[in-house]
C-alpha cells in the first residue's frame, strides 16, 4: 500500500518548468509526483515508482509546491 494514500505521477526532469499537469493531471485533490532524471527512458504517466532520495511532489488543486531532482532506483 502506498504509504500516502496517494496516487504516484512521474514527470520527467526536463519537463518540470512546462508541467502544468494536464498530461499529469491528479485523478485525486492531493497526487504524489516525482521529478525522474532525464535519462530514465519509458516511464508511464502514473507508474509507481521506488526512489533512493529526493523529496516528494505534493500536487493539490493542480499547483506543484515544490520541486526537487530524485534518483530513480527501480520501475517496472
Amino acid at each position: 500500500m502506498n504509504p500516502v494514500g496517494n496516487h504516484i505521477f512521474v514527470i520527467p526532469k526536463e519537463e518540470k518548468e512546462q508541467a502544468l499537469l494536464t498530461t499529469y493531471k491528479p485523478v485525486s485533490q492531493e497526487c504524489v509526483v516525482y521529478l525522474v532524471s532525464p535519462d530514465v527512458k519509458d516511464i508511464k504517466t502514473g507508474q509507481n515508482i521506488i526512489v533512493r532520495r529526493g523529496k516528494i511532489l505534493k500536487v493539490n488543486n493542480n499547483h506543484i509546491l515544490n520541486t526537487e531532482h530524485i534518483q530513480l532506483v527501480n520501475y517496472g
